[in-house]
């Protein structure tokens, strides 16, 4: 008789565990449902995934920082008061007189569709 029970409770248990698996399965699947439409319906509504941010950070720089940079190594090219350096250029071919190293310079980032930098603009201030 004990022996029994003990599989009758246990058959119970199992089916109410696997019952309960079930509950959670479908209360969290209609859950992402809900999200996932939310979402569609955000994107439909207004496609812009990325949007910069209102207030831009001071990137600010010296003329000696600037030509540290360019002298180690350019990571992308860079635009400095409207004339374009290639990353490939050559420190030791540089022109460096077009840099006033007491000046401070503001960088403006250029970022492609993926994500990556192209190019970092600097001014004059």
């Amino acid at each position: 008789m004990n022996e029994n029970l003990q599989e009758f409770l246990y058959d119970w248990a199992a089916i109410i565990v696997f019952i309960l698996a079930l509950s959670v399965f479908f209360v969290v699947l209609k859950s992402e449902t809900e999200t996932l439409q939310a979402v569609q319906t955000a994107l439909i509504s207004d496609p812009t995934v990325y949007e910069s941010r209102e207030t831009t950070s001071n990137n600010t720089l010296s003329g000696c920082s600037l030509l540290f940079s360019i002298h180690s190594g350019l990571e992308s090219d860079i635009e400095i008061d409207g004339r374009l350096i290639s990353k490939d250029t050559n420190a030791d071919s540089f022109d460096y007189t077009i840099i006033d190293r007491s000046a401070v310079y503001s960088a403006v980032l250029s970022v492609g569709h993926d994500g990556k930098l192209t190019k970092v603009s600097y001014y004059k201030k």
